[in-house]
Formats: C-alpha cells, structure tokens, sequence
C-alpha cells in the first residue's frame, strides 16, 4: 500500500515488536507530510517509525522525537529506503535537504519560537494546520 500521512499527531503509542508510531513492511511506500511522531514506544525496533521488508517511506515536513525503542529510538530501517527532508528528526545522521536533529522547541518554526516542552509544539502545530500553513514552509 502507498498511504499518505498528512497532518498527523501520532503520540503515546506502543507497539509490542517494531513501528511504535508507524510499522511499513511489505513493499508500502507511505509518504508522511506535516506530521509529528513524538513519545511512541517500540518493544524491539523504531520506536518512532520502523521501514522494513522493502518498503520506501518518504517524510516531509515533519517532527520525530523523544520516541524510544531497543534499536533506533526515532527511526529504524532494515532492507528499506527511508528518506527524510525538511524535517526535525532527533538524532539524525542521515542526510537530506532542511534536515535538523535540534530540539524542535529550541529552533524557530514559522518565525516562532517555542518554549522547552513538546505539548507546546503540538499547540503551536495544531494551529497551523488550522490555518493552512506548512510546517517548516521550505525553509530551516
């Protein structure tokens, strides 16, 4: 399957082995766009998003932070293409256009700045997509 994740808050989830915020296996090609993957919990692998079994996911946009997991706490690949851009990975080491491992609540996002806790970030998030605004709108 080739879903596509768009203005998302995916949080607090648990996953008993892989993909505590999102599993993709089988060959899926997800693309995520203007979504947060925050406090999620994996058992085993990715505790944030965990891309395996040939899938190819594309993020855009998007926050992935302060999840956990017994390998790779915020992402996790095995045998899959997972790219990222524009986006605020805790962590990363990846590469990619835009991309930033700072914490999303000490950066400025859309000329804002946050305070140090991420319900803050969810508000402010929420708010934007409310008004129809991107996330990190093409820039850092």
């Amino acid at each position: 399957a080739s879903p596509s994740v768009w203005n998302c808050i995916v949080s607090l989830n648990e996953a008993n082995l892989d993909g505590g915020g999102m599993e993709c296996t089988a060959t899926s090609a997800p693309a995520i766009l203007n979504s947060m993957f925050l406090e999620n919990r994996a058992h085993r692998y990715g505790g944030g998003v965990a891309a395996t079994d040939d899938s190819t996911v594309t993020l855009t946009n998007c926050v992935v932070w302060t999840n956990s997991a017994d390998s790779g706490s915020q992402w996790y690949t095995n045998a899959s293409v997972f790219t990222a851009s524009w986006s605020i990975v805790q962590d990363w080491t990846g590469g990619g256009s835009g991309m930033s491992s700072s914490n999303p609540c000490a950066v400025p996002i859309s000329g804002r700045l946050t305070t140090n806790s991420i319900p803050c970030l969810e508000k402010h998030f929420l708010a934007w997509n409310r008004k129809g605004v991107s996330f990190f709108a093409g820039g850092s």
